[in-house]
């Protein structure tokens, strides 16, 4: 199986004095919303069969992962705890950046502002507030507003003075900001201009990798609930994603005390067993994780690390992986990770939109797939803004952080989603084939010479968009300007503008 392949394996065999338990069960998903519902539902039924809740556990490789998994588990009323970390609402970097959003939603809030007032480090220590705090408290005013008092200036030295001013400064600059940005942009912004970002990266830490993806999946939360609020025709605001994620808080605290379903990382597993077991994220990039760069070592230290997980299972043992992931900030197609195809098929059984596994084009590992499936063909709701849009031509901005503003595009919001780079994830397009059909070169003569160049655009024809990654042409629309339908592998068939299409050889 898996640990076979090692190259410093010393050979062995294992054996169990245990009746055969179930195969293990390799499930392919939509993407990470799909399959943290499969992975509650499944646990659900178990609880209902009447299996103690600490002996369910959901591994992951990353902490950043438990996100939607959490938000899935308080969906459904099930108790949960994380072992080897916090719940991810509660994690210090994400509190801190929900505590800049809510200072600049409400400079009133003393407890916001003395939490990030100083973080990162900005020179504005205890003594610096015990005065600022006493003048507020001296004029019956916000800490926020007392910055700005000429009392404070008697107080304080100048250098203590103009660190307070500049952080006052930086928070008026993003309130200003609010009605020309997304949440999410704002979000993004306040990671950058604070600092916040520069200081973990120059701690150049396996820990502060781990911060700054949670940062990035705090990005990526605001994200998702922009696109659910716009879906639903609700009006989206910074200030109603802070109240969600104030109620995921009350409830967490409600749920503390009962039996609890187990999440933890593959690292956090060695050594402990469970009766049902579920393995998140098997896919190139995030398990094995994206940070191998090739490295020989690093790459056997991830299948030991996937054997551990793959053994914790008394009784049953459920592998996930998703055709396509929003994770970090970004959604990007994904393909099933290598270690599966080195489970036996003797012991498992194939579920969901996955049916095989071997090598794609591009030397990375793919699935193979009993047909093509549409990444939205599950979501018909969305239909009505997936048609004939060329994504690159956007340039509605969308609904404000303030909740002000036009009326919202929710091609924009999904666009901006959808960024990421295809053609690095090692997704390969699917290649419906060529009908033989050469294109009507006319099509291109209303749109002068700059297209000259694409007369050799036909069906079957392999082309690149900055968006979407590499794709096979289906179809041409001799519009004026004339439009391609393509294939994009997991971004699903798009129409585009021909102009926006390069030529690529593989």
């Amino acid at each position: 199986g898996v640990i076979e392949r090692a190259h410093e394996r010393e050979p062995k065999e294992l054996f169990t004095k245990s009746p055969p338990g179930d195969p293990v069960r390799i499930r392919g998903v939509l993407d990470e919303k799909e399959e943290a519902r499969s992975v509650v539902m499944g646990i659900a039924a178990e609880l209902q069969q009447g299996v103690d809740a600490r002996e369910i556990a959901i591994f992951y490789r990353t902490h950043a992962q438990s996100r939607v998994l959490e938000g899935e588990l308080r969906a459904r009323n099930i108790s949960y705890q994380i072992i080897g970390g916090t719940k991810f609402f509660d994690r210090a970097e994400v509190k801190d950046l929900l505590s800049y959003l809510r200072l600049i939603m409400n400079p009133k809030s003393d407890a916001d502002l003395l939490r990030v007032v100083n973080t990162p480090t900005r020179g504005i220590g205890n003594k610096t507030l015990d005065a600022l705090m006493d003048v507020a408290r001296d004029l019956g005013v916000s800490l926020f507003d007392a910055i700005k008092s000429p009392a404070v200036e008697k107080k304080l030295s100048t250098r203590a003075t103009q660190a307070l001013l500049r952080f006052h400064e930086l928070i008026d600059g993003f309130r200003a900001e609010m009605d020309q940005l997304h949440a999410d942009e704002l979000a993004e912004q306040v990671l950058e201009r604070s600092g916040y970002v520069d200081a973990l990266k120059k701690q150049d830490t396996a820990e502060a990798d781990a911060r700054l993806e949670n940062l990035q999946e705090t990005v990526g939360s605001i994200r998702e609930y922009l696109l659910e609020a716009e879906h639903l025709g609700e009006e989206p605001s910074l200030e109603a994603y802070l109240e969600r994620v104030a109620l995921i808080a009350d409830v967490d605290s409600m749920q503390d005390q009962a039996p609890s379903v187990v999440l933890m990382t593959v690292h956090a597993a060695k050594g402990l067993e469970f009766e049902v077991v579920y393995l998140t994220g098997m896919e190139e990039g995030v398990f094995p994780y994206r940070g191998m760069d090739g490295d020989r070592d690093e790459l056997e230290e991830e299948r030991r690390l996937a054997y551990v997980a793959l053994t914790r299972a008394r009784r049953l043992l459920t592998l996930t992986h998703a055709s396509q992931r929003m994770l970090f900030g970004r959604t990007e197609p994904r393909s099933p990770s290598r270690f599966l195809s080195d489970i036996p098929e003797d012991v498992s059984e194939q579920q969901g939109l996955g049916r095989r596994f071997g090598v794609n084009s591009l030397g990375g590992y793919a699935g193979g797939y009993s047909g093509r499936v549409d990444p939205y063909a599950r979501r018909p709701a969305y239909d009505e803004y997936d048609q004939d849009v060329d994504y690159s031509q956007t340039t509605a901005r969308g609904r404000r952080v303030s909740g002000s503003g036009g009326r919202s595009s929710w091609q924009d919001l999904r666009s901006r989603m959808l960024a990421g780079n295809a053609s690095d994830s090692g997704q390969a397009a699917a290649e419906p084939g060529n009908d033989g059909r050469w294109v009507d070169t006319e099509a291109f003569d209303d749109v002068g010479d700059e297209a000259m160049d694409l007369r050799w655009m036909r069906p079957g024809a392999r082309v690149y968009h900055d968006r979407f990654g590499k794709g096979v042409v289906r179809e041409i629309k001799p519009e004026s300007p004339p439009r391609i339908v393509a294939d994009f592998g997991g971004f699903g068939v798009r129409t585009v503008l021909a102009t926006k299409l390069n030529r690529t050889a593989h």
